[in-house]
């Protein structure tokens, strides 16, 4: 395989990527501003999956830790439970913000380079 071609795949891997992380959080907010906490679970686990290859241990165990804090029982019948409503929608929320913070310290949502069509090509 020539190097052009290698260079291409990576090219095409990071974008889908981050292609992928974008959807997840575009998701997770559609998800929150709808009141949707069982899709929005759904799609933070989603995020917690495609970000795992980027979090170091501790990052992965506080999304991890929140995750699991979440009360027994907050489902009832594929929907929330009224009475855990808040604590979920607490939670989630957290999640979301590790995981944009994360991101955000780790260059997944801006490019470092000031020409942003170049931080793409060159990192």
């Amino acid at each position: 395989m020539a190097d052009g071609e290698k260079q291409q795949e990576a090219w095409n891997m990071a974008t889908e990527t981050l292609k992928r992380l974008s959807r997840c959080l575009d998701l997770c907010s559609w998800h929150s501003q709808k009141g949707d906490l069982v899709a929005w679970f759904d799609t933070s686990m989603d995020l917690r999956r495609n970000l795992a290859a980027f979090l170091d241990d501790n990052e992965f165990k506080q999304i991890d830790d929140k995750l699991k804090s979440l009360p027994r029982g907050w489902i009832i019948g594929g929907r929330v439970s009224p009475n855990h409503f808040a604590a979920v929608h607490k939670t989630l929320d957290d999640v979301y913000i590790i995981a944009i913070k994360a991101m955000k310290e780790k260059g997944l949502l801006m490019p470092k380079a000031p020409n942003a069509a170049m931080a793409v090509i060159n990192n």
